[in-house]
């Protein structure tokens, strides 16, 4: 069972107004949960698992990445995921499965994935400490490559080969990988999908380098827990000034990276600043059979 809820951003000077069928509310900042340690729940997982797709680094896993985090921790939320004294973060890593890929003897082709995991993320993986994968991004960056070095994953819909590779390749325990793995997709086959439109000022009044903060709001906001796909997650932008203009619809992008690739191209207009003609926009074009909306 799939709802589609809608929101409607508005963006105008300093503040973001967000408007759903249940509450307005005033979103002042977007804090990336992903860098945060001990931070848990799936969103921040579907969080980690988009930022590493859509980096591009590796091959499809199969969603296995997305699957260990539930089977090993349960996104996080099992009680012993941040236990004392462990550091493994929610996929669980262990102190020498780091180890394994911070050595580049054992893994030649290590090398220029870490020149590649620094130029996107930022993160010089030679000195990542084990402490630090008690922040999840680093703790799925890490899972990531440890898969990437064994290499092998089955299919998606392989999911006892998925549970025997799992236990060979990556933990080794006695828990039913099949039936957590499920729980977890019988579970997000019912969950909330979001049809969110951003209206965002794009007048005199904002300004261009207030402007370039909007789009990374936008952006932020995207990658903190989104899932751009037609059957899940879409996004779409109107801009006004002394007009009003759709820059992409609901259904224009299905994936986080051509997403974020519009969202930095979204155009800054000035002139004055027409609500009115933001809301007919918004009315006659945005929630429209038309506009992609479901």
């Amino acid at each position: 069972i799939t709802t589609v809820t809608t929101y409607i951003f508005f963006v105008m000077a300093a503040k973001v107004i967000v408007l759903s069928l249940l509450c307005f509310a005033v979103v002042q900042s977007q804090r990336d949960l992903t860098l945060v340690p001990n931070a848990s729940g799936s969103d921040v997982v579907k969080a980690v698992v988009s930022k590493i797709e859509t980096a591009g680094l590796f091959p499809t896993d199969h969603r296995l990445l997305r699957r260990i985090a539930y089977v090993e921790s349960l996104d996080g939320e099992d009680t012993r995921a941040f236990r004392d004294g462990y550091h493994g973060g929610i996929w669980q890593v262990n102190r020498a499965t780091l180890i394994d890929t911070q050595n580049l003897s054992a893994h030649p082709g290590l090398v220029s994935l870490y020149d590649k995991v620094q130029a996107y993320f930022g993160i010089d993986w030679r000195f990542v400490t084990w402490e630090d994968l008690r922040m999840p991004l680093y703790s799925g960056l890490a899972a990531r490559i440890y898969l990437w070095s064994v290499g092998g994953i089955p299919l998606a819909g392989e999911i006892d080969a998925q549970a025997t590779y799992w236990r060979t390749s990556y933990n080794g325990t006695a828990k039913d990988f099949a039936t957590l793995v499920k729980a977890l997709e019988k579970d997000e086959e019912c969950n909330i999908d979001v049809d969110l439109i951003f209206v965002l000022d794009s007048s005199g009044s904002i300004g261009r380098g207030n402007f370039q903060s909007v789009r990374e709001f936008v952006k932020n906001f995207i990658m903190s827990g989104l899932t751009i796909r037609e059957d899940e997650d879409q996004v779409g932008v109107i801009v006004f000034s002394d007009s009003a203009q759709v820059v992409f619809n609901l259904n224009a992008y299905q994936n986080q990276a051509q997403l974020l690739s519009a969202v930095d191209s979204i155009p800054y207009i000035a002139g004055g600043t027409n609500t009115d003609a933001a809301l007919r926009q918004l009315i006659d074009e945005g929630f429209t059979e038309g506009g992609g909306a479901r």
